[in-house]
This record gives structure tokens, C-alpha cells and sequence, in this order.
């Protein structure tokens, strides 16, 4: 006979199961535990965690201070940002006029390259401008990119120079911007130049300058490009450095104190003692030089000494010095590994981050930097939607208003719609071993592993334009070589075919065929044999 089960154990199993489902439903990360800091002000919208303006001006100020002080920072933020911009994007018009498209790569060849042209200041070519556009983004959180339509002159407004002005509470407005809408932004207030911009300065709006966000066409005029910290309602930045603040401070008083363990390791000093007639003569204190250094009050200023340094104390008192512990390696993995926390912070892999190479095999750094590519491709993404696109349709306009070979061009267009295609070549990251790459890429395409596109897309490249490019450059070659063919025919009576003066690879799979030499005709076929007229 079966034994009968325990009411108490059913009960007990029943209330353990049902703590465990309730203990489930929820995250972890909303409970209280001694291993979770306690944080405070987690309610309210993006907006709201921006603090008041004293608190947001203050980060600002305090991640330029780490730009400015701390060791790694800037080195940091200058890698991440010759990684992503490089030398600058190059414009590439595709109007389908081959004259309107030389014609406006022209004009922002000429654009891009002289800050007369480009800057408010006359101080910055637009390669300068995009790289500091980067650079404030990742240290301030934002900037401002003024790009009025009636003047081909820029201007950038840093974070600081952007700030509140007391409206009416029913205004839509934050931290120096006017919101409308669905939160569209309308306006935003620049500080007038000569004013302070002090943390704690409040302003009127006679001391600032209101800039509308759109123009009357609804084409953008002002760029804000900023750092949202994940919250698509943010209407300012804020800092990269956000999240790793205090370790950069660690790394920094680390850094120093392994520098002050070792150059005491490496310090030299003398002790000197003194009888009871020298201390009753001087008493108990010796003479005083820069490398010499005497008691205190029978205290020794640890501050003073220094390498080479003379130490003279009072008779009957000795002198113990305590030899300085060198940097361990815990130590030195510990810097290690702050760092790659900060690097990671800026998408940056920390074998770039320290230019080493010795961090791990080819494969290695390889592997590495890949994954980081990523990360510089996103940016470049980013940095084209927002501001060079914009920025290209702006000067288009003006062009079209403004230049009359331009304007004329633009008129022959079958599509007027079209003036505005084009594209920006960004630049990418070659390869240590190219070769490597393309015969991989090759075989995949041989043995239909892969497509173009996808490996094009892999390398940050479009498929097409690679494809139109090479297209357009053989085309170039032929008509190039074909007239060269003609000047030499014309001068020496000697017929060169276009493909010797090409001296072109062959390409793959190709054959050569000894044959007549063939003339430049399209067709390219040889004249009829003469044939021997008939006998009689």
C-alpha cells in the first residue's frame, strides 16, 4: 500500500514554486542589493536627466578639463577621430550630365579645400571642420553647424555657446532650444559674441542671437549633431566620456603614483648623523641647501626629498628609510585594463589605442580591428546623414542661383530632380596584406560562395559605384589611348593600335591572338583582301 504524501511538504513545495515564478517575473536590475549602488533621479524624460543648466554646462566644462589634463584622453580622441574621418569625404555628383557633374565636383573641390570659402573665420578648410565636428561630439556631447543659404560660409556654435533664455513656462523650450511639435526643434539661441559664458551667467534675449532651425523652404539650416546617450527624445548631448569619468580619474592617479614608485626606486640618498658637539653647535640642525634637507621638529617632510638629496638629523635621532615598493605587474594589468575600458567607451580596440602591435598575433590585431571598423563605418554613416548631405544640397542651391554655368547645365537636365544625386566616398582602412584579400575575394566570386555585393558591403563599399568607377575608368583609358593612336598615325604615317598604347593586363582567362594589326574604326574589322581581277 502506496504511502500516503505529506500536506506539509506539498504546502511547502507549493510556496516555493510560487516564489520562484514571482521572483522570475521581474528584472533584477529594478531590486535593491548590496552589490547595486543606490541611484537617485531615475524617473522623467530624456530631457530630464540633462539636469538643470548649471549641471549640464558643468559636464561640459569637466569633460573638456579631462580633454585637457588627463593623460590618455586626448591622445584617445584624436586616434578615434584620424580613424573615422581620415583625410575627409570626397564629393562625387551623378546628375547623368557628365558637364554638370564636372562642373559641381569642381566647385566643391575648390569649396572643401579653401577655408575663405568654407569657414566664418577664414581659419578652417572643410577637412578641418569635419574632424572638429567629430571631436566636440565625442568630448562636449554636440555642436552646432550653422549653414545659412545665402552665404557658402559655415559656422560651427559649440555646446556652451547654446544657452536658455527665460520665456513663458507654456514654451516648449530646453537648455537654449525652442521645440515645437512632435518635438521638432525651431530655433536655437547663440550666445552674442563678447558675452561670458560663465557656468553660472543667465542671459536676456538681448544677449543672444535666436537662429531658426529651418528655413523657409523647410530645408535644414542648422546641423546639430549630438551624442543622445541612447534616448531618442534627447534634445541635447552629452558627453562620450559619461560612463567612464571616474575610471579615467583612477587611470590618471595610478599612472602618477607608479611614476612617483619609481623614480623613488631609482633616488639616492645619504643619511648623516650627528655627534653631540656638531648638534649643540648648529642645534641639531644642519646647513641647508637645495639637495640638503634637515628636521622639522624631529619630522622629516617627506615632500622634500628627491634623488641626490643629503639628509642631516639631530644627534640621537636615526633616520629609517622605507624602500619603495616597485609597480607590480597587478598593478600594470590594472592600468591595462582601465584603459580598454576608455578605449571601448570611444570604439576603439585597445591594440589602437596603444599603436601596439605586440597585444597578439596578426590574426589577432586583425580580428580586432575589424570589429572596430564597424564602429568608425556607423560613424561615418552617421556623420553623412547628418551633415555632408545636407550640407551638399545646400551649396547645389546656391550654385544653381549663383553660377551661371551651373544654372545652365542645370537647365538641360532632362530630371531636374536629379542635380541633387550624388554621393560621398569615405574613406576606408587598406589592409596590411591586400593581395591576401582580393584572392580570397576572387575565389568566393569563382566559386559562387559569395557575391560582389556582399563582399563590397563588407568592406564599406557599394558594389555599383565600384562597378560604375571601373567602367567609367576603362572608357577613359580607351578614348585616351585611341587619340593618342591618331596623333602618332597623323604625324608618323605609322598605325599604333589603342591596345598596345593602353598596355593593359590581360585579363583573366584571356588569350593572346596573333593577328593583323587592327584599326581604330569601331568596328575594328580589317579591310577586304584585294583579290586578283580575272583572266581574260
Amino acid at each position: 500500500m502506496a504511502r500516503r504524501p505529506s500536506t506539509i511538504n506539498t504546502d511547502l513545495t507549493g510556496q516555493f514554486r510560487g516564489m520562484r515564478d514571482a521572483y522570475r517575473a521581474d528584472y533584477m536590475v529594478g531590486d535593491n542589493s548590496p552589490y547595486v549602488r543606490k541611484r537617485k533621479g531615475l524617473f522623467g524624460s530624456a530631457d530630464d536627466h540633462l539636469g538643470s543648466a548649471t549641471d549640464f554646462y558643468r559636464r561640459i566644462e569637466v569633460a573638456r578639463d579631462l580633454y585637457r589634463s588627463e593623460p590618455i584622453v586626448a591622445q584617445l580622441v584624436e586616434r578615434a577621430a584620424t580613424q573615422t574621418m581620415r583625410s575627409g569625404f570626397d564629393f562625387e555628383p551623378d546628375t547623368g550630365s557628365k558637364a554638370l557633374d564636372d562642373l559641381l565636383f569642381d566647385r566643391m573641390h575648390a569649396w572643401r579645400m579653401d577655408p575663405a570659402l568654407c569657414s566664418e573665420d577664414g581659419e578652417m578648410c572643410f577637412p578641418d571642420i569635419e574632424k572638429q565636428l567629430f571631436v566636440s561630439t565625442i568630448v562636449d556631447g554636440e555642436i552646432l553647424y550653422h549653414i545659412p543659404p545665402e552665404d557658402l560660409r559655415t559656422q560651427m556654435f559649440e555646446a556652451d555657446e547654446i544657452r536658455p533664455i527665460k520665456l513663458n513656462k507654456d514654451r516648449n523650450h530646453v537648455l537654449g532650444v525652442d521645440l515645437g511639435e512632435n518635438r521638432r526643434r525651431l530655433r536655437y539661441y547663440i550666445v552674442k559674441p563678447g558675452k561670458s559664458l560663465g557656468r553660472y551667467q543667465s542671459y536676456t534675449i538681448e544677449d543672444l542671437t535666436p537662429i531658426d532651425a529651418y528655413n523657409w523652404d523647410e530645408t535644414k539650416r542648422c546641423l546639430h549633431l549630438f551624442n543622445n546617450g541612447s534616448r531618442a527624445k534627447a534634445t541635447r548631448g552629452i558627453t562620450a566620456f559619461h560612463s567612464v569619468i571616474e575610471m579615467i580619474g583612477m587611470y590618471g592617479d595610478i599612472a602618477f603614483t607608479m611614476l612617483v614608485k619609481q623614480q623613488m626606486g631609482a633616488s639616492l640618498a645619504w643619511e648623516e648623523q650627528q655627534t653631540e658637539k656638531e648638534n649643540k653647535a648648529d642645534a641639531g640642525y644642519g646647513e641647508t641647501t637645495e639637495s640638503e634637507m634637515t628636521v622639522n621638529g624631529g619630522v622629516i617632510d617627506r615632500e622634500g626629498i628627491q634623488p641626490g638629496a643629503i639628509i642631516r638629523t639631530p644627534w640621537g635621532k636615526k633616520l629609517h628609510m622605507h624602500s619603495p615598493a616597485l609597480p607590480s605587474s597587478e598593478a600594470q594589468a590594472h592600468l591595462r585594463s582601465t584603459m580598454e575600458c576608455v578605449a571601448n567607451a570611444l570604439g576603439l580596440p585597445l591594440l589602437v589605442a596603444t599603436m601596439n602591435a605586440a597585444e597578439g598575433s596578426f590574426s589577432t590585431v586583425r580580428f580586432c580591428f575589424d570589429i572596430a571598423k564597424m564602429g568608425f563605418i556607423a560613424n561615418q554613416d552617421r556623420m553623412e546623414r547628418k551633415i555632408h548631405r545636407p550640407l551638399a544640397q545646400r551649396n547645389i542651391r546656391y550654385w544653381i542661383k549663383n553660377d551661371p554655368a551651373v544654372r545652365a547645365e542645370y537647365l538641360k537636365l532632362p530630371d531636374p530632380a536629379r542635380v541633387f544625386n550624388h554621393k560621398w566616398k569615405k574613406p576606408g582602412w587598406p589592409y596590411p596584406q591586400p593581395m591576401h584579400d582580393a584572392q580570397a575575394d576572387a575565389l568566393q566570386i569563382e566559386t559562387y560562395t559569395n557575391d560582389p555585393y556582399t563582399i563590397a558591403s563588407g568592406k564599406g563599399r557599394d558594389a555599383d559605384n565600384i562597378r560604375d568607377m571601373n567602367i567609367k575608368f576603362t572608357s577613359s583609358v580607351i578614348r585616351a589611348a585611341i587619340k593618342e593612336s591618331d596623333a602618332i598615325y597623323a604625324e608618323t604615317k605609322v598605325r599604333v593600335p589603342w591596345r598596345d598604347i593602353a598596355n593593359r593586363s590581360l585579363p583573366k582567362g584571356g588569350q593572346v591572338i596573333d593577328s593583323l594589326d587592327l584599326t581604330n574604326a569601331d568596328d575594328e574589322t580589317p579591310p577586304p583582301k584585294k583579290t586578283p581581277p580575272a583572266a581574260a
